[in-house]
């Protein structure tokens, strides 16, 4: 919660951070002007801001800033080149080339070369590194056997030719490789292993016990010359309201969200601060299918027919989109598969609900009971949660038990088995493509959280003719998680703050933002 106590410990780390530029500024006689600043609410505390081992959106919004991969998106969200100025393709579609830009610097002002990017990348596939998004290089050569452990790093296929070039090779054609080269997991490691040390248009400058992160320009940067703020302060206000009213008195610039409950009244207060937009994401609630009973698809096909979405999304009251498949509208080259009840009468889903429940083996008399995890954090979670239950107990007479869990521990507990029946996830799309979200139910991914194993599945991911839309289909008739809606980015920007463009992928990297 944004408290007095907290902003106040961020104006003291302002004051500081301020003094700081202050210094540098004597030393650069070109840069006469006070510093610019600009406040940006993070929804949260980040985890790890290790571009490995990052695995929260409230990192993943930082090290955007702090880093640059091969290739990275513009504001609109749209790829373009990174730190490679160019590259190329075999005409089997299995090997890329890339070339770097010439001069490239680390933050500290070491050389960059195409070996820290092979660094990175081996990092990531090495199992001592426990990456969770490691499975993002799935298609890279050996990258089975070196995730195993069976191979060493270096045998990942990728080459660094000389200090400019380097060459992935993959075991089949993909569309995703140059998408996953924008991600975190793709950046760069300092030949040091430290990574404070980064390539991007800031640098981390502080971090406070609370989450705030302060960010300052850095003029090693590529294009330094065309960022145009000097400081970023990201703030990990977990409360909308909280961060709502902290927008209000202009402790903060740019909001992570807008509170659901008084989102129209703020979007008619606000008509030309209000950004709001589509974006490629979704919640979802995961059924623990390694244990009974849960791994009977047909108990989890009553409880996801059970859940009246579009009530469900009404009560919210923040925009989202009922959701009736995994992969949201709007994926370039995506055709959507939704579940074949979804345009059916409520009356008539209701019935086929308690069919299936029935089939499972349970009655009135005898019901489910269930242990449904979420965070504490945003009330919109235990919102979700005890409407999903009331549904719930409505239409099948299911016993819900509701534990609510501190972010941290929520993160920690969600592999451990047998700790939570349901538990409510989101997953956030890293790039514009139907795999960012089918392949997390792959059998060997660490983002696999209800656990789902099916060998077909797998074959059906690792097949180059399948569509996305089969592959989704197979999907969603197993039954692994509940989607409940789509998210739709919801911003409000302060007037003065230029170059917030809003995109499918509700990605806003600072380096874009100025100040009128």
């Amino acid at each position: 919660m944004f408290t007095r106590r907290s902003l106040a410990s961020l104006v003291t780390f302002l004051a500081v951070g301020a003094g700081i530029i202050a210094c540098e500024r004597a030393e650069q006689p070109d840069s006469d002007a006070a510093p610019q600043r600009i406040v940006r609410g993070n929804g949260g505390a980040p985890g790890s801001l290790d571009p490995a081992l990052a695995e929260d959106i409230h990192a993943f919004n930082i090290l955007i800033d702090t880093f640059e991969g091969l290739l990275t998106e513009d504001a609109r969200g749209r790829r373009v080149a990174g730190a490679a100025e160019s590259w190329t393709t075999s005409n089997d579609g299995r090997v890329y080339s890339f070339r770097l830009r010439s001069g490239l610097r680390w933050s500290n002002g070491d050389e960059l070369t195409a070996a820290d990017f092979v660094r990175g990348l081996r990092r990531v596939a090495a199992p001592a590194t426990g990456s969770s998004y490691a499975f993002l290089l799935g298609d890279i050569e050996n990258f089975e056997d070196v995730v195993a452990g069976r191979a060493p790093p270096d045998q990942l296929g990728i080459t660094a030719i000389s200090p400019y070039e380097l060459e992935i090779r993959l075991t089949r054609p993909t569309d995703n490789l140059l998408a996953v080269l924008t991600q975190a997991i793709a950046f760069p490691v300092h030949a040091s292993g430290d990574t404070s040390i980064g390539n991007g248009a800031y640098t981390l400058a502080e971090r406070e016990t609370d989450g705030t992160i302060l960010l300052r320009k850095n003029r090693l940067f590529r294009e330094a010359g065309q960022v145009k703020v000097d400081e970023i302060i990201y703030v990990p206000v977990t409360d909308p309201v909280s961060e709502y009213n902290a927008y209000r008195s202009g402790e903060i610039d740019i909001t992570n969200t807008i509170p659901g409950q008084i989102f129209a009244g703020i979007r008619e207060q606000h008509p030309d601060e209000t950004h709001v937009s589509p974006m490629l994401a979704l919640y979802y609630l995961a059924f623990d299918l390694s244990e009974e009973p849960f791994d009977d698809p047909m108990l989890r096909r009553a409880l996801t027919m059970a859940i009246d979405r579009h009530k469900l999304t009404r009560l919210i009251g923040r925009g989202e989109q009922p959701a009736c498949g995994i992969v949201p509208p709007g994926v370039d080259g995506h055709e959507n598969a939704v579940y074949d009840w979804c345009t059916e009468s409520r009356d008539s889903v209701r019935d086929a609900a308690r069919a299936a429940y029935a089939e499972a083996g349970y009655t009135a008399e005898s019901p489910l009971e269930i242990r449904y995890v979420y965070d504490a954090g945003d009330p919109l979670h235990e919102r979700v949660a005890l409407a999903v239950a009331a549904m719930w107990q409505d239409e099948l007479g299911v016993r819900t038990n509701l534990e609510k869990r501190e972010w941290m521990y929520f993160l920690e507990t969600r592999t451990r088995r047998k700790d939570w029946d349901v538990m409510r996830f989101a997953w956030f799309g890293d790039y514009n493509g139907a795999h960012t979200f089918l392949d997390i139910f792959y059998a060997g991914s660490e983002q696999n959280l209800p656990a789902y194993r099916d060998a077909t599945y797998d074959e059906l991911l690792r097949d180059s003719q399948t569509s996305t839309g089969a592959i989704e289909r197979h999907l969603i008739e197993n039954y692994p998680i509940a989607p409940l809606y789509f998210f739709v980015g919801k911003h409000l920007v302060k007037p003065h703050i230029k170059g917030f463009e809003s995109n499918v992928m509700d990605r806003h990297p600072s380096r874009y933002l100025s100040i009128d």
